[in-house]
């Protein structure tokens, strides 16, 4: 059977494409109300961690306990530790430690309460 044969082609007209736009409509994409931010993302875990990376003044950086390699996410220092040194997860992770956010935008007069609060209207 070819790809032709498989493929449903959908009128815009018909039923089969309202359902099929109604679906896409209802995947929600959440924008961050800070503004000179506008960072998109696709649901509230992620907008929690956007949050925390961009908007805290103050951040933890997580350092590999082989080399210099140092992340603001574990998980990234965990992945580095693994394919690049061989190490387990508990083996990884070096110290922590806080440092500036070199990546900071000023939420002000947002809160990460209220700004979840807006993005779900």
């Amino acid at each position: 059977m070819g790809f032709f044969n498989r493929v449903t082609f959908l009128s815009s007209g018909s039923d089969s494409y309202r359902q099929a736009n109604q679906v896409f409509m209802l995947k929600k994409h959440l924008i961050c109300p800070v503004a000179d931010c506008q960072t998109t993302v696709g649901n509230n875990s992620d907008f929690r961690r956007h949050w925390k990376e961009k908007h805290v003044a103050v951040v933890m950086m997580y350092h590999c306990a082989t080399c210099k390699y140092r992340a603001k996410r574990k998980t990234n220092v965990t992945r580095h530790a693994f394919f690049l040194h061989g190490l387990s997860k508990d083996e990884a992770m070096g110290r922590a430690e806080p440092q500036d956010n070199k990546g900071f935008i000023d939420p002000t007069p947002w809160t990460l309460e209220e700004a979840q609060f807006y993005i779900r209207q």
